[in-house]
């Protein structure tokens, strides 16, 4: 199990509030969007925030995302982070009095950890974002407080009772502010599928791009173009057909999980593919998934949502066709290089 770096961060607090959520969306989309969240633009949120905590115009942030938080007028500090799945951040304050702020900030995550002197309150805030299902994810947010002395603790016990509601308003606002967000970027190309063989075979045979063309009648040659074990970052050409013309692309591996999920951007002259397929087991085998975005270029913009309707219709018969390659029993065999099965 994956130790959470709150838990590394501040392992032992007085108070804490949790919030989470579902949302149909892969988790470093679903971070990256939370992270990016203004809450500023809901006008509840502004006049709660603007009331409680800055009082004159010139410290007044134009916008508050949790990534302005680490730049003034906040300045709270930039702890610890796991890339796509975590971000913690923290301030050493004394949020029950009418200047908050510390005057002895620490002035780095190792000046946090050790910071002791009685009379403050310790606060991290971590932001979590963990898979869930077939392309969803868990998002958490958390906010944990450690007092340095009883007199401390009795003080912010009354600020809280105060404090939270207005907090777990502002939380659902943004939760529900966040939810909107996906909804409306949310990828026009998705489905799911069942195939009767192991997660692990599903996911290696669909992990090395090499082996797509024993599937895909569409995709012809393709090879693997950087060094190395398949994983992130790596990079293959690929050629397909289209109205009769060849046409060449370039496919990166964006996000390697084995064997849960695999992301990846196509790069075409025409146009640029980013998704992502997460692989659940189930009693008969694995539900395999997919969630496709389709950005063409230039004169062909326009042609978007035509782009998309032909592309469902693509992805439904690729994946069918993978279901029929694997249930038939046909091995496949090794390349020079490749996983194999």
């Amino acid at each position: 199990m994956t130790v959470m770096l709150i838990d590394q961060v501040l392992p032992r607090y007085d108070f804490a509030v949790t919030h989470a959520a579902v949302f149909r969306t892969p988790p470093g989309q679903c971070l990256q969007a939370a992270r990016t969240l203004d809450l500023l633009r809901h006008p509840i949120v502004r006049a709660l925030i603007t009331a409680r905590s800055l009082t004159t115009p010139s410290q007044r942030p134009r916008s508050l995302r949790i990534d302005d938080m680490v730049r003034p007028p906040l300045n709270w500090l930039r702890l610890a982070e796991r890339p796509g799945t975590e971000l913690v951040v923290g301030q050493v304050s004394r949020p029950w009095a009418a200047d908050a702020a510390s005057p002895v900030l620490p002035h780095s995550a190792e000046e946090y950890l050790r910071f002791d002197r009685p009379g403050f309150a310790k606060i991290a805030l971590s932001l979590r974002a963990e898979p869930y299902g077939a392309a969803s994810t868990i998002l958490t947010l958390e906010t944990r407080v450690s007092l340095t002395d009883p007199d401390s603790r009795r003080r912010f016990r009354r600020y809280w009772r105060l404090v939270r509601p207005i907090s777990d308003l502002i939380r659902r606002i943004a939760f529900r502010q966040l939810a909107a967000q996906l909804a409306a970027a949310r990828p026009p190309i998705q489905g799911r599928i069942e195939i009767g063989r192991p997660t692990q075979v599903v996911f290696d045979t669909v992990a090395d791009e090499r082996n797509e063309p024993r599937f895909n009648p569409r995709l012809r040659r393709v090879e693997q173009t950087t060094p190395g074990p398949i994983g992130v970052g790596t990079q293959f050409h690929a050629e397909t057909t289209s109205m009769g013309r060849t046409v060449p692309m370039s496919i990166e591996f964006t996000d390697f999980d084995p064997p849960h999920r695999l992301a990846s951007t196509t790069h075409m002259k025409a146009m640029d593919i980013h998704g992502v397929l997460s692989f659940d087991p189930t009693p008969r085998g694995t539900r395999m998934s997919w969630a496709w975005d389709i950005q063409p270029h230039g004169v062909l913009a326009p042609l978007r949502p035509i782009m998309i309707r032909i592309g469902r219709r693509q992805e439904q018969t690729i994946w069918r066709a993978l279901k029929h390659h694997l249930e038939s029993g046909q091995p496949v065999p090794d390349q020079p290089g490749g996983q194999g099965l």
